[in-house]
């Protein structure tokens, strides 16, 4: 149910001006839409290192380097954002233009099968996110991408599982400004999206579930609609608040908890929301997807109600048995 969020002072890290301030910021007492499921951050967060299994391109592409930050939430606890980054190891790349090359058409030879279940079946996935993906099948991990922010890279993976096959996949759009969800000397707030096609059929659609974690820039939290369910939707927030513009210093962002077991196989998703498809036009025109679309077949790209602000998603989907 909604309810009033109190007269509050939030603490907050901040890398303004070069250094790292501590802000406090007083909230007017204001209905807000979300049911508390959710805690409250204000600002910009402090970075934590490198967390990207690519530190540069050995062609003159342009690189970005992808890394965590650590911000402070209202109830004192820090969260890392956009995401933990699992340090295990990468997908094998289709298409990275920091090999110099870009495309491997060795691909299929350099996979690995990941044995999950002794007697399963052999199952080849082709993936592309944007930003950043780490896959999950019957809640053991199989890999992540290999680049977490740019260029873009599109990958493959093998594995074997029995069915039914529980594929989870944890995403995140990447940023440089830390806790506000943008990028770039612009404050630019970047987009994301992901698709995958399994050789048994499977591809990523309207049927997988998905649940937003780190939703943000926000001039106003109240924007973000909960169902019934306690599932965030964003879809009605601007997607260039005026802070962004403004003071991002005071932009807001949501962040949720991950539910524990949500990789397991006989994890209850069945009160998340399904997945929002979006054009290919609306994701990404990167050679990484672009010049191997065909490879997805009938795959849509997947993401939370919001592309743009909802910077952290979680994501299943149970294969059957053919």
């Amino acid at each position: 149910m909604n309810y009033q969020r109190a007269a509050t002072r939030v603490f907050l890290f901040s890398t303004l001006l070069g250094g790292v301030h501590i802000f406090a910021q007083e909230f007017s007492q204001a209905p807000n839409n979300y049911e508390g499921v959710a805690t409250l951050s204000v600002g910009l967060g402090a970075p934590i290192g490198n967390r990207s299994l690519t530190d540069g391109c050995s062609s003159s592409v342009r690189f970005v380097l992808g890394a965590s930050g650590s911000v402070q939430l209202e109830d004192g606890s820090t969260r890392i954002v956009p995401m933990i980054v699992n340090e295990g190891q990468g997908a094998v790349d289709m298409y990275n233009d920091c090999t110099g090359e870009g495309d491997n058409p060795d691909y299929l030879d350099e996979l690995e099968t990941i044995v999950v279940d002794d007697d399963g079946e052999i199952i080849t996935a082709q993936i592309f996110g944007d930003n950043y993906f780490e896959l999950y099948i019957n809640g053991q991990f199989i890999a992540r991408d290999n680049i977490s922010f740019v260029p873009f890279n599109s990958t493959a993976v093998r594995f074997q599982a029995n069915y039914p096959v529980t594929v989870a996949v944890h995403m995140a759009d990447w940023e440089t400004h830390f806790g506000v969800g943008m990028e770039y000397a612009s404050f630019n707030v970047g987009d994301a999206g992901f698709i995958a096609n399994f050789n048994n059929g499977a591809v990523t659609n309207s049927d997988w579930k998905v649940l937003p974690i780190y939703i943000s820039p926000l001039d106003d939290p109240s924007c973000v609609i909960e169902d019934s369910f306690g599932n965030a939707n964003a879809s009605a927030c601007s997607i260039r608040p005026s802070c962004a513009d403004g003071d991002p210093a005071m932009c807001r962002a949501l962040h949720y908890n991950i539910p524990a077991g949500w990789t397991e196989s006989g994890f209850n998703d069945s009160n998340w929301q399904n997945a929002t498809l979006y054009e290919a036009d609306a994701v990404t025109r990167a050679p990484g997807y672009a010049n191997y679309a065909d490879r997805f077949g009938e795959a849509s790209f997947i993401w939370s109600p919001s592309l743009k602000l909802d910077n952290q998603v979680l994501a299943r989907f149970v294969i059957e048995a053919p």
